[in-house]
């Protein structure tokens, strides 16, 4: 991880960087509510194919965000936030190798060959967040109001994530089906004060 940060007049700003990566056999670390890696062989689970990435494997990520102090007493405060797509794996949706599951991995029908674990990528993360503040004195500088606008996924982006259907059997094949937890909502203000003595 890095970060930079600079303070300048009547503004702070700062960014921070993450390079990481996470591999399991058979992607086991942080399974999805949904469908949680198998070893397609319980007696070969170190085989090629089920070294892969975990379903939490987010190579980059990046975070902006700074406080503008404006003429007028009014403060900006936006947060933006990008990231590479997180895996999921692709299911055959049937019992491919008859040991009772339904969990086998997919077939590519390019190359007849079963994929590897989280061989699929979801979409990429961004999000854009505001606050903006206007703040009132009241007579004593330590009593003041504060009214606040915050506006939450500003671009009213779409972010799947690895929410994907991964079943090879069903008609959303490869199609979003959720959002990654606290940042699916569409475009939101909410308003608010603050009084401070």
């Amino acid at each position: 991880m890095a970060q930079f940060e600079r303070r300048i007049h009547r503004a702070t700003l700062r960014v921070m960087y993450t390079l990481s990566g996470a591999y399991a056999y058979a992607g086991q670390i942080a399974g999805s509510a949904s469908t949680v890696p198998a070893a397609q062989d319980a007696n070969h689970i170190f085989a090629p194919g089920e070294w892969g990435p975990t379903p939490a494997d987010e190579r980059h990520r990046l975070v902006l965000f700074g406080v503008f102090d404006l003429p007028g007493g009014v403060q900006v405060s936006p947060v933006f936030q990008a990231a590479s797509a997180r895996p999921f794996n692709l299911l055959a949706g049937s019992d491919l190798n008859k040991d009772g599951q339904s969990n086998d991995r997919y077939i590519d029908p390019a190359s007849g060959q079963q994929v590897s674990v989280n061989s699929q990528r979801g979409d990429p993360f961004s999000l854009l967040d505001a606050r903006v503040t206007k703040f009132f004195n009241l007579g004593q500088t330590s009593r003041k109001v504060s009214v606040f606008a915050e506006f939450f996924n500003l671009l009213n982006t779409a972010n799947f994530g690895a929410a994907y259907n991964g079943n090879g059997r069903s008609t959303l094949f490869k199609q979003p089906i959720g959002f990654i937890p606290g940042s699916g909502y569409p475009f939101q203000v909410q308003l608010g004060a603050r009084f401070t003595f």
